[in-house]
């Protein structure tokens, strides 16, 4: 495997674990202020959730440099595609 394949699916898998993060986030901050009090049990797995998100940022930002990097030692510059400049 290449290294802008492994980055490729660093990118993935940082996507997917955000993405999965923020809705299971949500979706339990939501149901757990519903008595208005955020008892200490779900205060512990909001953070917890948290954690999931920060490394899913994480990866996203470590497998985008690392394309980056790549490219740029590939071509000797970074080509500002559509894609780069959307992102």
């Amino acid at each position: 495997m290449d290294w802008i394949t492994l980055f490729y699916v660093l990118h993935i898998i940082g996507v997917a674990l955000g993405v999965g993060g923020a809705t299971v986030s949500d979706f339990l901050f939501l149901r757990s202020v519903r008595d208005r009090k955020i008892s200490s049990d779900e205060f512990s797995l909001l953070s917890s959730i948290s954690l999931v998100l920060w490394t899913g940022l994480g990866l996203l930002i470590f497998s985008g440099v690392g394309m980056l990097t790549v490219q740029y030692f590939t071509t000797g510059s970074i080509a500002m595609s559509g894609m780069f400049l959307a992102k």
